[in-house]
């Protein structure tokens, strides 16, 4: 008799594909991820695939060296996919993959992680189907082929391989499809050691035995449909930012990413909240680290397995942050928003704080101490860049300045014995790659590249590797590569240092001895909260009410006019949009690419949303129905983003940063080459700008943030279309959101939402958030729900050290 917890369990047809990538497990890494992706662009160009994807029937799930396409739409989906899928691999014979096919019950289940999955015999047996065969087999189970014989189509195709036994000792009979061209028509290396008997040439084929099973289990068309849609984007979006990666992490990776052997890990930092940017003193002994503690970031000194740190910069109210010791652990070099923000030095202990720059992120000795390499632009999120990075030296005896680079270069680190700096570029506005230079600034060569985010690189003492982090694997972790400081030339195949899951590893330091790498390990969830505000009294009525759990990664939530449905976008490794009705049910993926989409927008019909995409290349503002169709592309302006409605929808306003800071409104709906765009007037401060992103109720007015030139944010102002006049209200906080009244401003600021009075300035706290920060808000149209991403951090200082100690 089945369990109460069994009985419960909705179940429902699935036509499953699985794909397996053979000999995945001894290929290279790039070769892993090169035979993923073209595996990913086959399998998502199939017309079963879109057409099932297109009708909300498709659930496609990753598995480490291939995938799972559930189809709700018929038997014969999966197996013209296979078909379609053959079809093309011909074309890429280094792409060698097997296939299984069974149609069975599956079933919607929550994994350990509190994330829907999908589980049940039409995945198992699927799988084990798969694993019955070789390369180019296209393989179903017995069930799948005595649905297919009643049509005269398949039956020719179909040949009976009889049982084959699994690693589980269990048996499975499958049937080997295949034509003139597609497929294998070999028997599988299974059968043939096992002598089957039961296996006919395609010459002459024999139809097998009917039947009259039926595919039970189904479910009205309208609830399969209804959670089809639930269940498959809720999986998706799960899962699909990892399909294409070379190793996936978490369920279903056969081979994990293999480490560096006999390294011990030990944890030096262990309070709430984060700490970052670790710099091991040469010795080792001691370390200099930001933790947000005090209120403000601080730097403070702690020693080696130590447990009580020293704030060096106390008496400073200012931000401090990116420390790092001089060669010979006398100094301190970092980064500070005191008197206007610049690059700072002091003593190892705190003393004699001197200003070198009034400019520079992630400043870097050179070996000799006698000069600094700095980056015109801080590193906040390396996924999400707002302008091109320069490298300039300094000289620490009289600040004399020299610019390296006039393209992207971010992080810089000097090579130990001075003739070389490392650094990571997005020039193109894809992914990061590591480069090196020489010092001088000239001879660039390429470290990195691939699809992965490869930062934040930093040499070994010795000069032979460059260690980095990257997310080629999935996860964030520390790599290194064996590399000629004197010429740059790398001599090896990158090697993974860490290999941890869920977690990002990042802020590398190595003490003199090269054995000893201090580095940040972090975890971050955003998911999206609503609570409930009275517009009338600016009082927050009850707590923030989840509306997504987990690891969602939800950003920028933004209401539809009828206030029943949310866009956001996904963050992370792939970018895309999505919609989910405000209780939390019905999540619809929009997007499903390798692109990045960003900051969608409701059009005040409730029709559209507006977003960011690099799908053209660079940063350009498009649309999309609410049902995921009409992709449209909107601008023609290469960095543009931040798309605002006009509350008529006939405007819209976006913003550039390249060639000069800009911000342009243009007609929806008029073709490009006849747009006359309007420029809102430029700040007294050209390195900064006015982002709007919220258009007045009367049409009259925007509502901005001050964009700085390192692209953080630091003030709410309003913008008059008539005028041409700014008015600033506040010197701090973002996303600004016009209440109904078009006087009231709504805004974000480190973990907090506020209201400003436009015309008093007078602003105040309505909500702060307990242990947790908050990246964009938004605001229901009735002004009576607010709608926010909760931001929660956990960043601790671990110290890797690479000899393993009896």
């Amino acid at each position: 008799m089945p369990s109460e917890s069994d009985s419960d369990m909705k179940l429902e047809i699935g036509h499953v594909l699985f794909i397996d990538v053979v000999g995945y497990s001894k290929l290279l890494i790039h070769e892993q991820s090169e035979r993923l992706q073209k595996l990913k662009q086959i399998v998502r160009g199939t017309e079963q695939f879109r057409l099932a994807k297109a009708e909300g029937k498709l659930l496609s799930l990753p598995t480490g060296d291939g995938g799972a396409l559930v189809f709700r739409t018929s038997p014969e989906a999966p197996v013209l996919c296979a078909l379609e899928i053959s079809r093309e691999l011909k074309k890429h014979p280094e792409v060698e993959v097997r296939m299984g096919i069974h149609s069975g019950p599956v079933s919607e289940i929550t994994d350990l992680n509190e994330q829907a999955n999908i589980a049940g015999a039409g995945i198992n047996i699927a799988q084990r189907v798969m694993d019955c065969g070789d390369a180019r087999h296209i393989l179903l189970s017995k069930h799948v082929a005595e649905d297919l014989e009643h049509y005269s189509r398949w039956r020719p195709l179909l040949h009976d391989l009889g049982e084959c036994e699994t690693k589980h000792g269990a048996t499975i009979s499958t049937v080997n499809l295949f034509t003139d061209e597609l497929g294998n028509p070999e028997p599988p290396e299974k059968f043939r050691r096992a002598k089957q008997t039961r296996w006919r040439t395609h010459g002459s084929a024999m139809p097998m035995a009917g039947t009259t099973t039926s595919l039970g289990y189904r479910l009205s068309q309208a609830d399969r449909s209804k959670r089809a849609l639930a269940l498959a984007v809720a999986v998706i979006m799960a899962f699909a930012a990892l399909w294409y990666v070379a190793v996936r992490t978490g369920l279903g990776r056969k081979e994990p990413a293999s480490a560096i052997k006999n390294v011990n890990f030990t944890q030096l930092t262990d309070e709430p909240g984060p700490e970052y940017f670790p710099s091991l003193s040469p010795d080792g002994k001691s370390m200099i680290y930001v933790s947000r503690a005090s209120g403000n970031w601080d730097i403070y000194l702690q020693r080696v397995g130590g447990r009580n740190p020293t704030n060096l910069t106390k008496d400073c109210t200012a931000d401090d942050t990116q420390p790092t010791f001089s060669r010979d652990g006398e100094r301190i070099l970092f980064r500070s928003e005191r008197e206007g923000g610049g690059v700072y030095f002091m003593g190892a202990t705190g003393e004699s704080v001197r200003r070198l720059a009034d400019f520079g992120y992630n400043p870097a000795w050179s070996p000799d101490g006698e000069k600094v390499v700095v980056a015109t632009e801080s590193v906040i999120q390396p996924s999400t860049r707002p302008t091109k990075s320069q490298l300039w030296t300094i000289k620490v005896a009289n600040g004399e300045r020299h610019l390296l680079t006039e393209g992207d270069a971010l992080q810089p680190n000097w090579s130990p014995h001075g003739q070389r700096i490392a650094y990571w570029s997005r020039p193109q506005g894809g992914q990061g790659d590591v480069w090196t230079m020489s010092a001088d600034g000239s001879n660039a060569v390429q470290v990195t590249s691939g699809p992965s985010m490869d930062w934040n690189p930093v040499w070994s003492p010795d000069g032979k590797y460059l260690y980095f982090c990257s997310d080629r694997t999935g996860n964030m972790n520390l790599w290194r590569v064996p590399i000629t400081e004197k010429t740059g030339k790398v001599l090896g195949e990158a090697e993974a240092v860490t290999s941890g899951a869920g977690t990002s590893s990042q802020h590398i330091s190595l003490a003199q001895d090269g054995r000893r790498i201090a580095y940040v390990a972090q975890e971050e969830i955003k998911n999206l909260r609503k609570v409930t505000f009275d517009p009338s009294t600016e009082k927050i009525l009850g707590e923030p009410v989840p509306i997504t759990r987990g690891s969602l990664q939800g950003f920028f939530p933004d209401p539809s006019p009828d206030g029943d449905w949310l866009a956001y976008y996904s963050s992370g490794k792939q970018q895309d949009i999505f919609i989910i009705r405000t209780d939390g049910t019905s999540m619809r993926q929009l997007t499903d690419d390798a692109f990045k989409d960003r900051e969608p927008r409701w059009s005040p019909d409730g029709k559209r949303i507006a977003f960011t995409s690099d799908r053209s290349g660079s940063s350009e503002i498009w649309a999309i129905n609410r049902d995921g169709s009409g992709l449209q592309q909107l601008t023609q302006m290469a960095g543009a983003h931040h798309p605002v409605w006009s509350p008529d929808g006939t405007q819209m306003i976006y913003s550039v940063h390249t060639p000069k800071n800009a911000a342009y409104i243009f007609r929806v709906g008029q073709a490009w080459a006849d747009q006359n765009l309007v420029a809102l007037a430029e700040l007294s401060d050209t390195s900064q700008i006015f982002e709007s992103w919220s258009w007045s109720p009367d049409g009259k007015r925007l509502a901005g943030l001050r964009h700085l030139a390192d692209g953080s944010h630091a003030g709410i102002g309003v913008y008059d279309l008539e005028s041409r006049k700014y008015n600033w209200l506040t010197e701090f906080g973002e996303w600004p959101i016009w209440l109904n009244d078009g006087r009231r401003i709504l805004f974000a600021d480190h973990g907090k939402i506020f209201i400003v009075d436009s015309e008093s300035k007078k602003n105040h706290k309505v909500l702060p958030v307990a242990e947790g920060d908050i990246g964009g808000a938004g605001l229901s149209r009735d002004n009576r729900v607010i709608y926010f991403t909760f931001v929660a951090t956990e960043a601790d200082i671990w110290l890797l050290d690479l000899e393993k100690r009896g």
